[in-house]
């Protein structure tokens, strides 16, 4: 097992959300981990018979050869929480003109920043 696949295991439940549905909003499900290979673990959405599979490092779901249809969170917690930190730094936007939040900072600096450059007391 190589670095990037460290710390997944068969029979580990994953939070999966598929971002390919419009104005409907994302689907998103629990699945098991059924296999774990070298760059891709493979996973089975409970209740049914249908896999996808996504990249150990970046948990993207693979789109074959079209763009990924989604990512695969540790729990729904996380994706919630990646979910409320992307919101917030979106607000942030107008004022930093970045296309993302760096990867260290985490949803409280985002906060505490957007209220410093908004000029928010408090």
């Amino acid at each position: 097992m190589n670095v990037k696949s460290e710390g997944w295991h068969v029979g580990a439940r994953v939070f999966v959300v598929e971002t390919n549905y419009g104005s409907r909003g994302p689907l998103t499900y629990w699945a098991m981990v059924i296999k774990v290979g070298r760059k891709w673990v493979t996973v089975q959405r409970e209740g049914s018979v249908a896999c996808c599979r996504f990249d150990a490092e970046t948990m993207r779901v693979d789109g074959g050869s079209y763009s990924s249809p989604g990512r695969v969170y540790v729990s729904e917690d996380d994706y919630l929480h990646e979910t409320e930190r992307r919101k917030e730094w979106g607000d942030l936007l107008p004022w930093v003109g970045y296309s993302g939040p760096p990867p260290h900072m985490t949803l409280e600096d985002i906060r505490a920043v957007a209220k410093m450059v908004k000029g928010e007391e408090g």
